[in-house]
């Protein structure tokens, strides 16, 4: 893009080049988009004072786009956790049913003493199945709620109107009588 001319200003919104023409309140003609030029002598008086106002507005931009990404790897990771405790808790049972499979064989076989070693490393697999059920349960909730959290006291809506006083407004405007 070319660089603007003296009184020439980039639109915020589409980054095309608008002639300012003197005027403090330009509408972009391509976008529609309205913003200020800087005021030439704020610029004079308080060119430090302005630096330092961007320094702190390009911080908190930047604190803005970390809690952002912030946020989001966590659920990301939250996601993904919920997926391993999905997967460990099928893998759990499949454990258990397959120790159920060599328990019934073992038994057939005439062996006493391994039958119990299977029944309790099923046992001990579904115990795995529903510590990770749990898991998987508490992880979509933390999932489901919301980062924001409830107001401490309810919002006070009496001071609103219900919008029957533009009706009335509007009728004496009109002149009519109800």
């Amino acid at each position: 893009m070319e660089e603007p001319a003296a009184e020439s200003y980039h639109c915020p919104n589409c980054g095309d080049i608008v002639d300012a023409a003197g005027e403090r309140l330009i509408q972009c003609p391509h976008c529609g988009e309205q913003f200020f030029t800087p005021d030439p002598h704020a610029a004079d008086q308080g060119g430090e004072d302005a630096a330092e106002n961007q320094k702190e507005a390009d911080r908190e931009a930047e604190l803005s786009e970390l809690r952002i990404r912030q946020v989001s790897d966590l659920r990301r990771g939250a996601y993904r956790s919920r997926s391993w405790c999905i997967i460990a808790a099928v893998a759990c049972v499949v454990c258990a049913g397959q120790l159920v499979q060599m328990t019934v064989h073992s038994i057939r076989r005439g062996h006493l003493a391994i039958p119990i070693g299977f029944c309790l490393a099923a046992l001990a697999s579904l115990m795995g199945c529903g510590y990770f059920v749990a898991r998987a349960v508490e992880l979509t909730r933390e999932i489901r709620q919301s980062s924001i959290p409830d107001p401490p006291e309810p919002p006070e809506f009496s001071a609103l109107g219900n919008g029957t006083q533009h009706l009335k407004g509007l009728d004496e405007m009109s002149g009519a009588d109800r």
